[in-house]
């Protein structure tokens, strides 16, 4: 087990007075399988709204190529949820590089949150 792996060290985000600016894609060349927790400490979302947690991987660091892992994401609350992504379930396997996004549906801003994120995960055979 390779690990841990920040992806989104702890922040906290406000939409009323910023943008919420993607951090830096996670190099993961490395792995087949990962693990991610999204630890959220606190959250507020407009009535109605929901808000989605998205890990997008990508062959090379290029905008136009990441693709969600899992297509339906993983909806946000307060406290710790994991999520498994296994080479043979994904919708998308683990590409070299892992990235995290957040979308308000079902809602306007603003929200705001506090979250961090972290992966481990399996070593490839051979990637």
């Amino acid at each position: 087990m390779i690990g841990p792996i920040v992806i989104q060290d702890l922040i906290t985000i406000d939409s009323a007075f910023a943008t919420w600016r993607q951090p830096a894609p996670v190099g993961v060349a490395a792995l087949q399988d990962i693990v991610v927790t999204a630890d959220v400490r606190a959250l507020t979302i407009p009535q109605g709204g929901t808000l989605t947690l998205f890990l997008d991987t990508a062959p090379d660091n290029d905008e136009l190529l990441y693709v969600p892992m899992v297509t339906l994401g993983t909806t946000l609350a307060v406290g710790v949820a994991t999520i498994k992504i296994l080479l043979t379930q994904a919708d998308v396997p683990v590409q070299r590089w892992v990235r995290c996004r957040i979308e308000l549906t079902g809602a306007q801003p603003p929200w705001s949150g506090t979250l961090r994120v972290v992966a481990s995960g399996n070593p490839s055979g051979g990637r």
